[in-house]
């Protein structure tokens, strides 16, 4: 990643899927983050990053219109970070993201993410483990967003891709 951020032209990407790659870290992400402040879509889905560089990217890159982060090591902090500097952000992918919870949700919450219209997070069974309503409060705030399939034992909504 230190080669794609020091490059010359590192201003210029606006896509990259790191998907599936194991050596991508929170220090790599920071490093691309510092270099390619111009991003748009980003994959980051099933690495080993956490807040520390999902932090760095949000408040980094403000132009990134897609993220996935799928099966990473995130939690809520990552989430509040970037509910308060991704405004672009359209499509956000969290499925399968065991280090978020209720608080993550709450976050969502309007004004934050004014752009968002689809929001995935399938497999995410610490959001619903006290059966709250938050997810409930979010779709009443949120009517244009489409939810992708989030299942639970008393849940079941449409499923769509959002990429």
């Amino acid at each position: 990643l230190g080669i794609i951020a020091g490059s010359s032209h590192a201003g210029l990407l606006r896509e990259i899927a790191l998907h599936q790659c194991s050596s991508v870290t929170d220090a790599g992400l920071q490093v691309l983050a510092r270099g390619c402040r111009n991003l748009q879509c980003v994959s980051l889905s099933r690495t080993d990053v956490g807040d520390e560089g999902v932090c760095a990217l949000g408040r980094m890159c403000r132009s990134i219109t897609k993220l996935r982060l799928d099966g990473t090591r995130i939690g809520n902090e990552s989430v509040e970070v970037l509910s308060t500097h991704s405004n672009c952000l359209r499509n956000l992918s969290l499925q399968s993201c065991s280090g978020l919870t209720e608080g993550a949700l709450k976050c969502l919450y309007p004004p934050a993410l004014p752009s968002l219209r689809t929001l995935a997070l399938g497999g995410c069974m610490e959001l619903f483990k006290n059966n709250s309503n938050h997810l409930d409060k979010l779709e009443l705030l949120r009517p244009g967003i489409v939810f992708t399939r989030i299942v639970n034992s008393s849940r079941q909504r449409v499923e769509m891709n959002p990429y």
